[in-house]
């Protein structure tokens, strides 16, 4: 810590929690993600607004708010306890949550434009009064929040000139992204000040043999996946679906069958007598042997199961047929990137292919269509599952170095 600024160490000491900018940042998310689908809604026409846009634009109004309480607002802390310490005591209060919430209910007071003075208070004092307290009372340090002033204070304004409820949501998507713009730069700000002022403690931390950092949270997720993360096989078993929506693009007649069926039995015969050993021979001379467990249904498979059976399920109503291919397509992928995040995000490829092709299945009509899908899904999938493989591998081999790397230390 700077002993030169003593006003800055005691802006610090003071406001610690206050400053920790990421969760502001994280704050900002919502109102920029609102102010861009009004601003959106606002562009497109009736016919454009289907059933299937609407509900793909409606998925992080459930995801984002669970991701935030459950699992990164948990890490933003993590990562600021473990890199300036712990402070006890109450929460401080969450002004850029009064601002979000102001800036979001701003066109209901547009009714009150009888008393124009009134919606401009109410919006000034849930908008902008945080932020002016701010820069008031920390100036210098906090100056970067005055753009949040600054939007406020646009946003009351026109606040002031909306004549019904309805002329006021035509301009709140762009009075949200100045808000929330504003108040991600103000977090980045707060982040700054609290990094460049306090510097990280030193702590002993675990080396491996050739003297490179070792992250204990990414060591436990290789001990207790390392099958899992054996990438080539999964990368293997991607070639399946591509194969499949080749051969459902290449086979037109049943003269086509002859040479389609022995190429898929030589194959089959790679895949399970040859391929196998050669992969485990592979990681076991590079990053050693574990005892071996029966590994669960693989995604690869799962995914190919249903594609395949996805015409035969058009008596369900549409709904049944679409929750069970998005949960059967997202169930490890989302296992993946939310058990093992940061470090399996790779897995997150996966995942929007299986939710596109589970919303797009639903529209469907015709075997035509049906057959156009399955070659899309088929190609699309089996690259999403290659690159995931290619992600796993990746981090496997990164991560362990083999022996020879560690005679050379």
């Amino acid at each position: 810590m700077s002993p030169a600024r003593p006003a800055l160490i005691r802006l610090v000491s003071s406001r610690y929690r206050e400053l920790q900018g990421l969760v502001t940042m994280m704050d900002a998310v919502w109102p920029l993600y609102m102010g861009a689908l009004m601003v959106a809604a606002t562009r497109l026409d009736g016919p454009y607004i289907t059933p299937f846009v609407f509900a793909l634009s409606a998925v992080p109004l459930v995801v984002v708010p669970i991701v935030h309480v459950c699992w990164l607002r948990p890490r933003i802390l993590a990562y600021y306890r473990s890199r300036f310490g712990r402070v006890e005591g109450p929460s401080p209060f969450r002004g850029p949550t009064t601002m979000v919430q102001g800036v979001l209910v701003a066109a209901i007071l547009a009714e009150a434009h009888n008393v124009a003075w009134l919606s401009v208070t109410v919006v000034l004092a849930a908008v902008g009064a945080w932020p002016a307290w701010i820069v008031w009372r920390d100036w210098p340090y906090r100056w970067h929040w005055l753009p949040a002033v600054v939007a406020a204070t646009w946003t009351a304004a026109g606040m002031s000139r909306m004549p019904s409820y309805h002329a006021a949501l035509q301009h709140q998507g762009p009075w949200a992204l100045a808000v929330g713009a504003s108040l991600a730069c103000a977090g980045l700000g707060d982040h700054l000040i609290l990094v460049r002022t306090l510097k990280r403690p030193s702590r002993a931390r675990s080396r491996d043999g050739s003297g490179a950092v070792v992250n204990p949270k990414l060591i436990r997720l290789i001990a207790a996946h390392y099958r899992e993360l054996q990438g080539l096989t999964t990368i293997v078993d991607a070639m399946v679906p591509i194969a499949l929506a080749v051969a459902l693009v290449a086979v037109h007649s049943w003269w086509d069958v002859l040479w389609v069926l022995p190429v898929a039995a030589v194959w089959v015969w790679l895949r399970v007598t040859w391929i196998p050993g050669r992969i485990e021979d592979f990681y076991d001379t590079r990053s050693g042997r574990v005892g071996w467990k029966p590994l669960p249904l693989s995604h690869t498979f799962l995914f190919v199961q249903s594609v395949g059976i996805a015409s035969s399920l058009t008596g369900w109503p549409s709904t049944a047929r679409t929750a069970y291919l998005l949960a059967v397509f997202s169930l490890h992928p989302v296992a993946a990137v939310f058990r093992d995040a940061p470090y399996r995000l790779h897995w997150g490829l996966p995942l929007v292919v299986g939710v596109a092709a589970a919303i797009r299945q639903a529209s469907l009509t015709s075997p035509l269509e049906f057959h156009v899908w399955m070659v899309q899904a088929f190609a699309a999938g089996g690259v999403a599952i290659a690159c995931a493989g290619l992600g796993d591998h990746l981090l496997l081999t990164r991560t362990l170095r083999g022996p020879e790397a560690l005679s050379r230390t």
